[in-house]
């Protein structure tokens, strides 16, 4: 019951805080709440002196404990540092109580630097997985960070008398950067977020993260600009235009459609919107980490406020970033969502047979449907018939109709007669459809088709 009442006792201290922070503000917390006695919280201030003064003789090699007071500072620093990242380690706050009362600081600060060695080696080894990753980009800032600014921070990093700094150069920005951490925290905490950040973008051809990046800015390779960002928002976007899948290729019409949505809804409204956007594209992405779900989540509910004065200003485009004309004629590799297992698939499809109207199919199959090769399947599944076809094909995108006419594969001839009695019901629908669309818009999707290219993915675990 003591423990349980004192462990309640004590506010507690961000364990996100500096480290040197840390320690400093953990005693005066404690000190505030009567749980450090006035001759405790001396005696801790004593034995501190006194380790400060044993790292200065080992600082100059035992020839004296009287350095420059700026060195006596960061030494002094490091100290406080080493020991609070110790006690952060420990899991209640009455064992860090425990511990200051009855420890030796000299023991603290030995456990601390242990605790840090293997942070380095954590880092390290993030940091070489980083760059060995499936993620690459031609962004300067991002090259000069992952190949030479952090690598520099191993081979200059003081443990014994200079731990809370980081040195080495970070120029490239996550969307959260952990600033309140310092020391090999921070490196190590920074290269998590990066790791994540970069899990997510490789779920997306590099391509179309080019294309993404084009969009944003032709000079995009020489800005201080979060890639991840980016691309996290226009698969946000897909999920609120409903294009079938995630796809980070956005036109117009979806643009118009988000407007259409969003204009005139709370801000509570709209951040519970991105919430339920950013847990589709969990879902759709089949994103595990929760590291990494937290992070999406947070990302997301940050658009709120962009998209509010997007929406009053009447520029949701420099949100939501619909693919430049120059940047679709260069094509792009697409990579396919995650297909359903049988069960899953026949479940929706019994689900679809039973709604009588088209719209409610439409809605299952946005809801439910993760992948274009999905969405072939539920068009031969006979549970689609006549004009709600046609109904489907109405509510697609440009994008997401070029890429069904992609997937069709039968309408490549140059001939204008195109043999269709024997292909299947839901591509002589398309065609009709297409017969009807005018001129321009049919001779646009076609082009847009032919340069699409499937990208094939072997690996079942990859989304």
């Amino acid at each position: 019951m003591m423990e349980y009442n004192l462990e309640q006792a004590i506010v507690q201290v961000p364990m996100d805080l500096n480290a040197v922070s840390y320690l400093q503000e953990f005693l005066q917390k404690a000190y505030q709440q009567k749980l450090l006695s006035d001759f405790e919280l001396e005696d801790i201030r004593f034995r501190n002196y006194e380790l400060l003064t044993n790292q200065l003789k080992r600082f100059t090699c035992c020839g004296s404990s009287s350095v420059p007071e700026e060195t006596a500072f960061g030494i002094q620093q490091s100290m406080l540092y080493t020991i609070g990242v110790y006690l952060k380690s420990l899991p209640r706050s009455d064992q860090r109580i425990d511990v200051l009362k009855e420890k030796s600081l000299e023991a603290l600060h030995r456990e601390g630097r242990i605790i840090i060695e293997r942070k380095i080696y954590s880092a390290r080894t993030l940091l070489q997985s980083i760059q060995k990753g499936n993620f690459t980009t031609r962004n300067i800032a991002y090259n000069d960070t992952v190949f030479y600014g952090i690598p520099k921070f191993f081979s200059s990093y003081d443990v014994d008398y200079s731990a809370h700094n980081a040195s080495g150069s970070i120029d490239y920005p996550l969307t959260n950067d952990p600033m309140e951490l310092t020391g090999v925290e921070y490196v190590l905490g920074y290269l998590r977020k990066l790791s994540m950040e970069n899990t997510f973008c490789s779920r997306f051809t590099l391509n179309d993260i080019d294309s993404l990046l084009r969009s944003y800015d032709e000079n995009n390779t020489e800005l201080l600009i979060n890639i991840f960002g980016l691309v996290l928002t226009n698969a946000i976007g897909s999920v609120l235009s409903e294009k079938i899948g995630i796809s980070l290729l956005l036109g117009p019409d979806d643009i118009r459609l988000m407007i259409r949505k969003l204009s005139g809804v709370s801000k509570e409204e709209l951040n519970a919107q991105l919430l339920r956007a950013a847990d589709l594209v969990i879902l759709k992405l089949n994103i595990r980490e929760s590291s990494l779900q937290g992070h999406i989540r947070e990302t997301a509910e940050s658009l709120t406020p962009r998209i509010l004065n997007a929406l009053e200003n009447n520029c949701l485009e420099t949100v939501f970033l619909p693919m430049k004309e120059t940047n679709l004629r260069m094509g792009a590799e697409y990579k396919d969502g995650l297909k359903l297992n049988g069960d899953a698939f026949r479940h929706i499809v019994e689900e679809i047979l039973e709604c009588r109207y088209a719209s409610d199919k439409l809605t299952i199959i946005k809801r439910e449907i993760l992948s274009i090769s999905d969405f072939v399947d539920v068009l031969e599944g006979d549970c689609i018939f006549e004009d709600e076809f046609f109904s489907i094909f109405q509510s697609l995108s440009s994008i997401e109709l070029a890429l069904l006419i992609n997937k069709s594969g039968c309408f490549f001839s140059d001939h204008e007669e195109y043999e269709i009695n024997n292909e299947k019901e839901w591509k002589k629908k398309l065609l009709l459809y297409l017969e009807q669309t005018a001129a321009g818009r049919k001779k646009e999707l076609m082009a847009q088709a032919r340069l699409i290219h499937f990208q094939d993915r072997h690996d079942p675990d990859a989304f």
